[in-house]
């Protein structure tokens, strides 16, 4: 066995000393089982609840906020503009922190700011203290938006390729009921409370205190290049669960793994028996040589042990490599549409169909339910279609330690559905801005708007999944800078709507948008099949950032 260097903050699990399986040299991609491993996903899928729930949870008391503290609709604007810049900066930030310190870290650093936050916007006076405060504690809410990001890198750490597709789709569960429950959630506190809208804070602190318990408690840190497949513990507190640390229970898969005779004990042997990295970038891998199927060699095993510092910089750059940034198009101007079309839903439908506020908040519910079940069946969807590309190039799909990215055409396995879905969208959305350019009965675009949230959540989803399977060492700050195209289109497409709309009318304007975004995700789609591997591969030779 050669020399073997953890990282200082990691100690070697008991591991079996006898048997055929601590002679197994090929380690599974993460030790967790695959219920543990939907547990996890249960546990981010709450935490990325958050950022679209405390976005729209707010807009019902908008009106209430403005009467309480003597402000114009202007100023209280500018309130949700503070938490939009914000939001964009927040992913930004602890995104490349996630990938180099931990994810247990970011979770924990954004559940404390935020739910101290929640507690200071709860604590404010009715009508006093200015908008001051309200706008920086609204600010420092924001930082919750970062979860999202974070929570892609757990998936992508414990989940390999083959079944990485499903497991995001059903995080994204949560993150998409967020816009369709909010406004209806707040407002049913506001109504409840009198309208006192300090209860919708203190609300969340419950849920933000909640969250936090259960990350400190029961969120074991999945960084692999902290931890590896999970076959090493973390010797600090703070990277260990609080029923690990404290309380002497064992995370479910190293106690497993720390029997003896375990079904785990050949991934421990071949995770801590062949190199584990010293670098904090490197995951841990098997000694031997690796078949067509498994991830790439390890990083030497003479590595000085280093820490790399986090750097926000790390997802700005994202944006400049050609394979990147044509993902990052696809996906951003669709997401674009999709804010434009939830943006615009109050106003058309009070206007063309004299709705009052608790009608139009009901109308959400369509586009919400089908960003809902498009989430869902979008995760199979790209899970089957990686079978299907496997098959087709004659590899074998390993579940257990994961394939090699650099032998396997990725972009032709997530983006295979994509043209079809691009066009679909583009022939729906034609129809849902003429039924209301001709006010038909609000059925027609009611239908309408669940088969595009439907449709536009596959696009996004798909995208982003793309963009984790293509930055596997960091996958946090990959999907931090889909943040930062998403919010900066989506912020100038709602900038133009307006004008837009009143100068030519709902049917042309969505049918102009339709076909600006068909013709950027149709282009952007055709380049990524034909040139999107090659470009991953002359950026770096293992396939991944």
């Amino acid at each position: 066995m050669g020399a073997e260097k953890l990282q200082p903050d990691v100690e070697q699990t008991s591991l079996p000393t006898s048997g055929d399986a601590a002679t197994d040299d090929e380690p599974p991609y993460s030790v967790f089982s695959a219920g543990e491993k939907w547990l996890l996903v249960c546990i981010v899928g709450l935490a990325m609840l958050f950022s679209p729930l405390t976005a729209n949870i707010y807009f019902p008391a908008m009106a209430q906020l403005r009467a309480d503290l003597g402000a114009t609709e202007q100023e209280i604007n500018l309130t949700v503009t503070a938490y939009l810049a914000l939001q964009a900066v927040a992913p930004v930030l602890l995104g490349d922190l996630a990938d180099s310190l931990g994810r247990r870290p970011a979770f924990l650093a954004m559940f404390s700011v935020y739910t101290a936050a929640s507690a200071g916007l709860g604590a404010l006076r009715r009508g006093g203290g200015g908008l001051g405060p309200l706008m920086a504690l609204r600010a420092a809410q924001s930082v919750c938006s970062a979860a999202v990001a974070v929570s892609y890198g757990v998936v992508a750490d414990v989940a390999t390729p083959a079944e990485r597709g499903g497991m995001v789709g059903a995080a994204m569960v949560a993150v998409n009921l967020g816009p369709a429950l909010a406004p209806m959630l707040g407002g049913g506190i506001l109504a409840a409370s009198g309208g006192d809208w300090r209860w919708i804070f203190w609300f969340l602190v419950m849920c933000g205190g909640a969250v936090l318990s259960l990350v400190a408690c029961a969120l074991p840190e999945t960084a692999r290049g902290i931890v590896g497949n999970s076959a090493v513990v973390p010797r600090s507190l703070w990277r260990r669960p609080l029923a690990t640390a404290c309380c002497g229970i064992r995370v479910p898969a190293a106690a497993r793994l720390a029997a003896p005779g375990g079904g785990g004990g050949g991934a421990v042997g071949g995770a801590v028996g062949g190199a584990v990295s010293a670098t904090p970038g490197a995951a841990v891998a098997p000694a031997g040589p690796n078949p067509a199927s498994t991830p790439p060699p390890p990083a030497s095993t003479t590595a000085t042990p280093r820490r790399r510092l986090p750097n926000p910089l790390r997802s700005v750059r994202l944006l400049f490599y050609r394979d990147s940034s044509l993902v990052l198009l696809v996906s951003g101007v669709f997401y674009m549409v999709y804010y434009c079309l939830q943006a615009s839903i109050a106003t058309l439908f009070k206007r063309i169909y004299g709705f009052d506020d608790g009608v139009i908040g009901a109308c959400y519910l369509a586009v919400g339910s089908g960003v809902v079940l498009g989430g869902y069946l979008n995760g199979r969807l790209l899970d089957w279609n990686y079978k299907t590309t496997a098959r087709e190039a004659g590899i074998e799909v390993d579940r257990k330690r994961g394939d090699d990215m650099s032998r396997f055409p990725i972009e032709m396995a997530r983006l295979r559905s994509m043209q079809a879905l691009q066009f679909a969208h583009l022939v729906v959305l034609v129809g849902y801005g003429w039924a209301l350019e001709k006010a038909v009965h609000v059925s027609v675009p009611l239908i309408l708007q669940f088969i595009l949230g439907f449709l536009q959540t596959c696009i996004v989803q798909t995208g982003n999944t793309l963009l984790v399977d293509i930055f596997q060492e960091s996958p946090s700050a990959a999907a931090a800078s889909g943040n930062i195209v998403r919010c900066g289109l989506s912020a100038g497409g709602i900038a133009a709507m307006g004008p837009l709309m009143a100068g030519i009318g709902p049917g042309f304007f969505f049918a102009a948008l339709a076909l600006f975004g068909t013709i950027c995700g149709v282009a952007g789609t055709h380049v990524l099949l034909i040139k999107g591997m090659q470009w991953r591969l002359d950026r770096t030779p293992l396939g991944c950032l």
